[in-house]
């Protein structure tokens, strides 16, 4: 179990009730995780009286993640230490805030609108999230939304969002392109809860290189949102039936698509012809 530490290889990250402390011993990796969690750096970290939640080190090319429960991780690359470490803050979270849905799940908000964009890993969530950004929306998260079921809203989660490199559209293999660092200017982060108005459910079809907007049965919806859950095995009993209240009180789209832009473009006059009949 890692030792308590107190020094300037210190971040303290506070997310609502729950803190998490990370020591690492080499500054570059620290200065990426400060980066990448920029969002909820504590202006005034607790005091550091227990242990903290993991440890970082660096030897050579091998980097070593150790959390507080004992476990050692041995990484040889920077990017795998980063996934590996912002997936032991997000479990400590969850397990800090159980009263809240942990979904895989990206959400943005514009005007009084506020969607959550359901799916598995290549689905484009972030690609998608990225693009309405770039056509003003505002950005919640863009990969974990904790949901609180009593009062319907999401909170933000902003870690910094990564942008996949498309060069042509008529040769996109989303799930394997690249990604590079996308920044978000600050006018764009929402601070505080937002009541969710919507929910996509995004398709990356590049088998048959078509867009299209449709509906999806509500049975459907929850047994993706059930997949999607991170906290869904600390409670399945109660997680199932706020699922199912979610499905019930929000209305479903399935968007299948291909061509990024015009999925964005199918976003917008939905949401623009929901807004009308509101």
């Amino acid at each position: 179990m890692p030792a308590t530490h107190q020094s300037d290889l210190t971040l303290t990250l506070c997310f609502l009730r729950g803190s998490v402390t990370l020591f690492c011993s080499d500054d570059v990796v620290l200065q990426l995780l400060s980066e990448h969690f920029r969002c909820f750096i504590a202006e005034q970290p607790p005091s550091l009286d227990g242990l903290v939640t993991a440890v970082i080190t660096r030897d050579s090319e091998t980097y070593t993640l150790i959390d507080n429960n004992g476990q050692t991780l041995s990484l040889l690359s920077l990017d795998r230490l980063l996934k590996e470490t912002y997936r032991t803050v997000v479990s400590h979270w969850v397990e800090q805030h159980q009263d809240l849905l942990w979904l895989h799940a990206a959400a943005i908000k514009r005007d009084d609108r506020c969607l959550l964009l359901t799916g598995p890993w290549g689905a484009g969530k972030s690609t998608l999230t990225i693009g309405l950004l770039e056509q003003g929306w505002h950005y919640l998260s863009d990969d974990i939304v904790p949901f609180d079921p009593a009062t319907g809203c999401a909170h933000p989660f902003p870690v910094l969002p990564r942008k996949r490199e498309v060069h042509r559209t008529d040769e996109i293999d989303l799930a394997n392109a690249k990604k590079t660092p996308f920044s978000i200017p600050e006018a764009q982060l929402v601070r505080e809860p937002v009541p969710v108005t919507g929910m996509i459910f995004p398709i990356y079809n590049g088998v048959n290189r078509e867009t299209s907007w449709g509906g999806i049965e509500r049975i459907e919806a929850v047994k993706v949102l059930i997949e999607n859950c991170i906290s869904f095995p600390l409670n399945e009993d109660k997680s199932i039936h706020a699922l199912i209240a979610l499905t019930m009180q929000l209305p479903l789209a399935r968007l299948h698509y291909f061509d990024i832009a015009a999925a964005l473009t199918l976003i917008h006059l939905r949401e623009h012809g929901e807004r009308r009949t509101s």
